[in-house]
């Protein structure tokens, strides 16, 4: 099925939109060395934002155990 066409002012070229599920899945799915890259960069500070609220929470719970 091919993407929808936007149709814009008179003369202009049409635009073609891609859905979300294509792009997810063509990121997924490639063998770009830059896409790669891209996905690796947001990957590792996701897992770092991750193990930071990790860490608070351990904290936390340090605190309360200790303040009693």
């Amino acid at each position: 099925m091919p993407a929808p066409v936007i149709t814009g002012p008179a003369g202009a070229r049409p635009v073609l939109r891609r859905r979300a599920g294509r792009v997810v899945v063509k990121w997924l799915t490639t063998t770009d060395h830059k896409t790669i890259g891209s996905l690796y960069i947001i990957t590792s500070f996701v897992f770092f934002l991750i193990a930071g609220v990790m860490a608070l929470l351990m904290w936390a719970e340090l605190a309360s155990v200790l303040s009693r």
